[in-house]
């Protein structure tokens, strides 16, 4: 009963018009436009090959298909998932007669698509991701596949690639959701779901109800609340099924239409969401920062990650974690942070993948140690505690994302931007200026940033009067001076000579990680005064700049190098062709070790030898090859059981084949702290 209520509720009239024994030729080329076309992949289109589309006919809908070929000479890597440099990308198109025949075609394949992982996204009116993995713990060969309804339209897409997955179908669903919006009155919507969305990993979705009635226009008036009742601004708002968006205004308020028919009555409501955002201004500047070094349990050469975790002092419930290599940060939760343990969570999940990762961290003074399992298998992880600190300043004309300039505020209600010539901000009558600061920093500088400062030069000149300076935020729109929230004033005495002027923009710079404010600074005063700082086009001393107080992190730049080379005037008698060391009556082959800025526990040793019969030597009791001797300061060392120092040597000794031939190659791979190492032996 349930189900036949569900139906008639999302019940839709779709007229002739578009769909009599076939797809009309008015609307033919409309939906084949629906498909992606090579030039919609950007700079990526020539890595990209598509088919025609292939179109079968059915009694109540039409199955178009076409499928899209990937390659590449190199292997993208994201959250441990190594992407394949050649994939595929299949999608089916099902363009049904009425949305009950669209509902019986989604279920069906709903039961035909039952994977061992599933679970719903927000595309269209109904969405659902399907994973069967080769095993559990990779999902560099699983199977993906979306299926998505939205009014008589029913698309599924496949592919090997979980993230061209995501990717198409989020294109498919915009593109069906824009279809449908241009010809609205071929339908009637009686549900209707809108999205609020602030950052890649927080959204909420709250739905509507449309019964018995017939609506021309809906509105949606609504805010986006912080846990603290403050609203956010920035935030992007989504009616799904028409593909509409807006944005939050610096309030946190928003307002959406979108036309529903031809006819009717226009109808208004109210939808409010609220969001804990946990961001690092909600607590003081105080950080404990820890470098962790990730070493994964595969075999590839390119197996250790670097990460930061950031702990604020005053907030031990979040923290906030840096992945160096794709250069992005993300918060994390903390499950038990004290003098000597931390443990937390890591969501790896983006719109495809449910996965946690669990971090286990024992610290001892300043170095830590630990593991980490969950989502892409377990690994091990040292490193130590960031303590130091170092003080930059960047002037802003070199600064990527960063901006500054003037813009005059005029009493017909127009303005005017300039970014050229000195900066200078007055109130006068007939208009006034302010001086506009519009930055972003990369992830890299605002992870590791504690406190930062914007500084003007504030210039001489001839007015003996003191000024009250104030600091706006406003939203990056072309009416951006309607809507100014001050959050500081300060005065200025005049003087003679060049003074600095620092505002604290900390704040301002996190905050801008999740809204497009920019922030302006103003005079506030009746009379009429013009205060003048230095700009892009002064000298360098005095240029506008952002002066950054971070931890320093300092970079390794020194190389790893691993040298094995024969020696032959250090003959002993010490292996033999057995797994387990012991003397045979003759002398071994010597081989010297030696190593720089590498650091670790040797995990294993292998040697083989390539001439007419192949050999292998190796330090696994457990193998039946012939065994490996370490030899360092006159004492056999037990199994190579050793942990190197940042320079190091020892000896290695292994048993002489009577066949064996000092011309033939000796080749080695040497495993340290699961990451192995590979070369000739010279």
């Amino acid at each position: 009963m349930k189900s036949l209520f569900a139906i008639v509720l999302l019940s839709i009239l779709l007229t002739n018009t578009l769909y009599s024994d076939t797809l009309s030729e008015e609307y033919k080329n409309k939906i084949y436009n629906i498909f992606p076309k090579l030039s919609d992949f950007a700079s990526q289109e020539a890595n990209w090959l598509s088919s025609n589309i292939a179109s079968e006919q059915y009694d109540k809908y039409v199955l178009l298909k076409k499928s899209y070929t990937y390659y590449s000479k190199s292997s993208e890597v994201i959250f441990d998932i190594k992407r394949k440099p050649i994939f595929s990308v299949n999608i089916d198109l099902y363009v049904a007669k009425d949305y009950v025949t669209a509902k019986n075609i989604f279920d069906r394949l709903t039961k035909k698509l039952h994977a061992k992982y599933s679970k719903p996204i927000n595309f269209g009116q109904s969405s659902n991701i399907f994973i069967e993995p080769s095993n559990e713990k990779d999902f560099s060969q699983a199977l993906y596949n979306t299926l998505t309804i939205n009014q008589n339209f029913v698309f599924k897409i496949s592919s090997h690639d979980g993230f061209a997955v995501m990717d198409f179908t989020e294109y498919m669903a915009r593109n069906v959701a824009n279809f449908i919006y241009q010809n609205i009155d071929l339908y009637k919507f009686n549900r209707l779901r809108v999205k609020a969305a602030i950052n890649n990993k927080n959204s909420k979705v709250r739905e509507i109800y449309l019964i018995n009635k017939d609506y021309k226009n809906i509105t949606i008036d609504g805010h986006v609340y912080d846990s603290h009742s403050k609203g956010i601004s920035g935030a992007t708002i989504e009616l799904l099924e028409l593909g509409l968006k807006t944005k939050t205004d610096n309030s946190g308020a928003f307002s959406i239409t979108g036309k529903l028919s031809d006819k009717g009555e226009n109808v208004k409501l109210l939808r409010n969401f609220y969001f804990d955002l946990n961001v690092e201004n909600k607590t003081s500047n105080k950080y404990d920062l820890y470098h962790l070094i990730l070493t994964s349990s595969d075999n590839s050469d390119n197996n250790k990650e670097d990460l930061y975790l950031k702990v604020n002092k005053s907030n031990k419930e979040t923290a906030f974690l840096y992945l160096a290599k794709i250069n992005r940060y993300e918060t994390v939760d903390i499950k038990e942070y004290s003098k000597n343990k931390l443990i937390f969570i890591r969501d790896c999940s983006t719109s495809l993948f449910a996965c946690k990762q669990y971090f286990h961290i024992n610290i001892d003074g300043k170095n830590i140690n630990g593991y980490r399992d969950g989502f892409g298998g377990k690994a091990l992880l040292k490193g130590k505690k960031i303590t130091k600190r170092t003080t930059k300043t960047i002037n802003i004309k070199n600064v990527n994302n960063c901006d500054t300039g003037i813009i005059i505020s005029k009493s017909d209600g127009t303005t005017h931007i300039s970014k050229i010539g000195n900066l200078y901000t007055y109130n006068y009558p007939e208009e006034k200026s302010y001086i506009f600061f519009d930055c972003k920093l990369d992830n890299h500088n605002l992870f590791f940033m504690q406190r930062a400062y914007l500084v003007l030069n504030y210039m001489p000149h001839n007015s003996n009067k003191d000024a009250t300076i104030e600091i706006y935020t406003a939203p990056n729109e072309d009416n951006l001076t309607d809507s100014l929230n001050k959050i500081k004033s300060f005065t200025i005495n005049n003087t003679i000579s060049r003074a600095e002027l620092k505002i604290n923009i900390t704040k301002y710079l996190r905050e801008r990680k999740f809204n497009n404010e920019i922030l302006l600074i103003g005079v506030n005063s009746p009379k009429t005064i013009n205060i003048p700082f230095a700009g892009l086009s002064s000298s360098t001393d005095v240029m506008p700049s952002v002066l950054l107080e971070s931890f320093m992190i300092e970079k390794n730049n020194s190389k790893e190098k691993i040298i094995l080379s024969l020696s032959k005037d250090k003959e002993k008698d010490l292996a033999s062709n057995s797994n387990t060391p012991k003397k045979d009556g003759q002398a071994d082959i010597c081989i010297n070790f030696s190593s720089e800025n590498i650091t670790g526990h040797i995990d294993n040793i292998e040697i083989t030898y390539e001439g007419d019969t192949s050999f292998k030597w190796n330090t696994d009791i457990n193998d039946i090859y012939p065994g490996i001797v370490c030899y360092k300061n006159g004492s056999v060392i037990n199994n190579c059981d050793y942990n190197l120092k940042e320079k190091d040597s020892f000896d290695i000794y292994i048993y002489k084949p009577e066949f064996f031939d000092t011309e033939k190659e000796l080749n080695y791979i040497i495993e340290i702290d699961n990451k192995k190492y590979k070369g000739k032996i010279e």
